[in-house]
């Protein structure tokens, strides 16, 4: 994992550059944690910046929960929803939303374990 950035505040702008191998979770959890504790945006603010300019952005569960935590000890309250934000993201994919919550469940919040068997379920019912 490749992590650098710049924080140039004096100059009133900031240059971030993350990266990962897919710039998915890791080095977005990055970039979120870097926008809260340095910018004081909540989780919710600083998921919404970074999804507009990363729309694949979806931090694995344990990233989320991490975030989370971040988000209560800096603002004393948690801004965000991991499932309802998880499901948003599934139900963007095109699978109902109550199946989303139900399987999300099942796999104990893990969205990639979620989305193997929303894919699974989807290709046995001939969906694909």
């Amino acid at each position: 994992m490749l992590c650098v950035y710049y924080d140039i505040s004096r100059c009133g702008f900031i240059l971030t550059f993350a990266s990962s191998r897919a710039g998915v979770s890791r080095s977005a959890t990055i970039v979120i944690a870097y926008l809260m504790a340095h910018m004081g945006w909540t989780l919710r603010e600083s998921m919404q910046y970074v999804r507009t300019r990363r729309p694949i952005v979806c931090p694995n569960h344990g990233f989320m929960q991490k975030l989370a935590d971040l988000d209560e000890l800096l603002f004393g309250a948690k801004s965000f929803d991991i499932d309802d934000y998880y499901v948003s993201v599934l139900t963007a994919e095109g699978f109902d939303s109550a199946q989303c919550r139900r399987v999300l469940v099942e796999s104990k919040g893990d969205i990639d374990v979620a989305l193997f068997k929303l894919l699974r379920t989807r290709r046995m019912m001939g969906a694909y």
